[in-house]
């Protein structure tokens, strides 16, 4: 029997970057953006699907070499 709410066993992990600057950069950034679904709530804090995507997104695009 597992102790684990039936919720967590169903998000799976996000994938950080490899690079523990950018994704201290990423998370700095997280901390700046607003979920538009989740009535302001900071994407960092939300479990959104959209909120998922747009962390997504700002990780792929910090790989990518754009800046802030």
């Amino acid at each position: 029997m597992s102790i684990l709410p039936i919720k967590l066993l169903a998000i799976a992990p996000e994938e950080h970057l490899k690079d523990d600057l950018q994704e201290e950069r990423a998370v700095k950034l997280f901390l700046k953006i607003r979920c538009l679904t989740c009535q302001g709530q900071l994407i960092e804090s939300s479990d959104s699907d959209f909120a998922l995507q747009i962390r997504s997104l700002v990780r792929e695009q910090i790989n990518e070499g754009f800046s802030d």
